[in-house]
């Protein structure tokens, strides 16, 4: 990552902090957090085989 892309992304939220308020960084957040999963699915997908796995047996009754 580079430094201005952390730069752009402060700057992203606070305005939508400002502007809109907590829904629209709820939703942004649920985003960020399935896009990484995305990622490191094809990036790690063995490791995430068995991380998935887990977080799916914790869920289940």
């Amino acid at each position: 990552m580079r430094t201005w892309h952390a730069v752009a992304f402060l700057i992203v939220t606070a305005l939508a902090l400002y502007y809109a308020k907590w829904p629209i960084l709820i939703i942004a957040g649920l985003i960020g957090l399935f896009r990484g999963l995305y990622w490191l699915n094809g990036r790690y997908s063995r490791t995430m085989n068995v991380v998935m796995g887990f977080l799916f047996g914790m869920m289940r009754r």
